[in-house]
């Protein structure tokens, strides 16, 4: 039992550092996520702002800013999924893992805004228009899931190759 306890305070001082990089890098990339975030709010904002039917499409949600930011998002996610797929050796090592854990939850965890969403198609239900509520959440997840597709295929559009690492490192 003591030797155990000896193992566990080995194991910690050495977790503990880890720790520290793993949050120094999810936070990190998170800021550039929050950065391209309100980027994309505000195109989608002057977007709207000349659109012709724009009562319209703010009645769809696309005034409240998470349309463009969890398309982006989603594209990335996808991305980032197939690479690891197909060049699982890139994030086997402690920076490739740092790079994967910063981008996918940093970056892509800020960037997209699915709470918001939820939060706006839900108050539709509160607010007694539920068609317009569940047309809201199809829509998004249709959306979500084909951006999310797009962005697992744009690997094979720009012919990233597959499985074998390069010949010289």
């Amino acid at each position: 039992m003591e030797g155990d306890v000896v193992g566990m305070i080995e194991e910690n001082k050495t977790s503990a550092p880890k720790l520290l990089v793993v949050w120094m890098a999810v936070g990190s990339f998170a800021y550039f996520g929050v950065l391209l975030r309100l980027g994309l709010v505000a195109l989608e904002t002057a977007i709207i702002e000349g659109a012709a039917g724009e009562s319209s499409m703010i009645d769809l949600g696309f005034s409240a800013g998470f349309y463009l930011p969890n398309i982006f998002g989603c594209i990335f996610l996808g991305c980032l999924d197939e690479i690891h797929a197909r060049r699982t050796y890139l994030f086997n090592t402690p920076l490739g893992s740092l790079f994967k854990t910063g981008f996918g939850t940093g970056f892509c965890g800020s960037l997209t805004t699915f709470a918001t969403w939820m939060v706006f198609s839900t108050s539709h239900f509160f607010e007694g228009y539920v068609a317009l509520g569940l047309f809201n959440m199809f829509v998004g997840l249709m959306v979500w899931n084909a951006s999310y597709r797009i962005g697992f295929h744009l690997p094979h559009l720009a012919n990233f190759p597959s499985h074998h690492p390069p010949l010289f490192v």
